[in-house]
């Protein structure tokens, strides 16, 4: 058989063949990218966030996305809020803090309730989110899983790298088993 001048190769084909893919497989793998670079759902990112606290018991605690954090919501035993208070002037304390401060917007009907602490439950060191401790060294707190740094039942931090308490979001009472996180008391 014979070719005709103006008819690609068979060589030529197979090459833009292979450059088409190869543009296909890049395309491919920086999709992830691209769609990781824009903005997140609506759920995680937003400003303000309900959360309805009528079916926790004392000594639980719930985890929900604001801004695209964990917070955490703990409704703390009397004995987490008895450590918590006689903590306050421990030594030992990294970044100083009262437990009624941590608690301020735990206000409900004009009342406090310090049982009602809400974190944001990010570890100041690396940006990592700590869990509940179970351990004798750190009753009602919780730990850091990638340096240890150790934060008491006021989300205060005790030991470790971390150099700056779990935050505090702004948050307020809206009913008596509601919360609104984004929103100041």
């Amino acid at each position: 058989m014979s070719q005709s001048d103006d008819a690609p190769s068979r060589r030529e084909f197979l090459g833009l063949a292979a450059c088409a893919m190869a543009g296909v497989g890049v395309l491919a793998a920086a999709a992830p990218f691209v769609m990781a670079s824009g903005p997140g759902q609506m759920d995680d990112t937003a400003s303000v966030v309900d959360v309805d606290l009528g079916d926790m018991l004392p000594g639980t605690q719930k985890i929900v996305s604001w801004q695209g954090k964990p917070v955490i919501i703990r409704h703390r035993t009397a004995e987490d809020m008895a450590s918590a208070r006689g903590d306050d002037a421990a030594q030992g304390l990294i970044d100083r803090a009262r437990d009624a401060d941590r608690v301020r917007g735990s206000v409900i009907d004009g009342q406090a309730a310090p049982q009602w602490l809400v974190l944001v439950g990010v570890c100041a060191h690396l940006g990592c989110m700590p869990g509940p401790a179970r351990d004798s060294q750190n009753t009602g707190g919780w730990v850091c899983p990638c340096h240890g740094s150790r934060f008491d039942s006021s989300g205060r931090v005790r030991s470790g790298p971390a150099a700056r308490n779990m935050a505090v979001p702004p948050y307020r009472f809206v009913t008596p088993t509601r919360i609104r996180i984004g929103e100041e008391a």
